[in-house]
């Protein structure tokens, strides 16, 4: 009798067991922070298209690409903005007023330049495209 009573406790705890690991592993994400997360997504979604709209307004063109501007300690957007073939750089605050407008300078590329071989400066007084002098 003592035997059946300790199976059955065992089996009682086992099956306790596995219906609480059940419902711990198959726990559905809390529905509020994913919520949170969507409205707070949908709002920078907003921000983010109002900035453009100012963007292309004031520089009279159309959007060409957007970064975050991570020098600032507000969150702040530099959009490029081509007008009429010229590209112009457009910063843009969180709440879509325009900071500054600039010209578009092309940040050169990080591949170092060829140099055919010579790694040396070319010597003061000289050409630098390596063709040779004419007598």
């Amino acid at each position: 009798m003592r035997g059946r009573k300790i199976i059955l406790g065992i089996m009682l705890a086992t099956m306790v067991l596995s219906s609480a690991a059940a419902v711990i592993f198959q726990r559905q994400p809390n529905v509020d922070n994913q919520q949170v997360l969507q409205s707070r997504l949908a709002e920078l979604k907003a921000r983010l298209n109002s900035a453009i709209k100012a963007a292309e307004l004031g520089a009279g063109g159309k959007a060409i690409s957007v970064r975050l501007d991570e020098s600032s300690s507000k969150p702040r957007w530099v959009i490029v903005v081509d007008a009429a073939g010229k590209k112009r750089d457009v910063v843009v605050d969180e709440t879509g007023s325009i900071i500054s407008t600039t010209d578009h300078v092309e940040l050169p590329t990080t591949r170092p330049a060829d140099t055919g071989g010579s790694t040396a400066a070319p010597a003061p007084g000289t050409s630098d495209t390596g063709a040779a002098e004419h007598k």
